[in-house]
């Protein structure tokens, strides 16, 4: 069995504008990355910085973001937790890298993903369906 991975796909209007932060915020919010109470847009200030490290050197720790953010290490890991388990980043060792070379191609795994658990649902759907609707 294939990793487990929880991809929320929120319907959320684009931001108006092109900015890199709102473009950040408005991913992380559609994918689910961030609740309601984050009023500092702490997760969209983690994304922006660990992917901003992980250009320059490919992998990055918690304690690296924490520190240029200036905010808890068991807060950046909460936030690193959530884009793992969303099958955005990996985790090596104590390390963090993106799942893939760039998000894009992050971000298209993860849509191949979606459309695999799609197809296994549609085969289980198609069983259902003949054992209940017999002609």
């Amino acid at each position: 069995m294939g990793e487990r991975f929880e991809i929320t796909i929120r319907f959320v209007k684009s931001p108006d504008s092109k900015g890199f932060e709102d473009m950040i915020e408005w991913l992380c919010q559609s994918l689910g990355l961030v609740k309601g109470r984050d009023m500092d847009k702490t997760s969209a200030k983690i994304m922006h910085c660990f992917l901003k490290k992980v250009v320059e050197k490919d992998v990055v720790t918690a304690e690296e973001i924490a520190e240029e953010l200036k905010i808890a290490r068991s807060t950046v890991i909460h936030h690193l937790k959530k884009y793992e388990k969303a099958g955005m980043i990996v985790k090596i060792g104590s390390k963090y890298e993106l799942r893939e070379r760039t998000l894009e191609e992050t971000l298209q795994e993860m849509e191949r993903d979606v459309i695999r658990e799609f197809e296994k649902l549609k085969r289980i759907a198609k069983k259902i369906d003949d054992s209940i609707f017999v002609l």
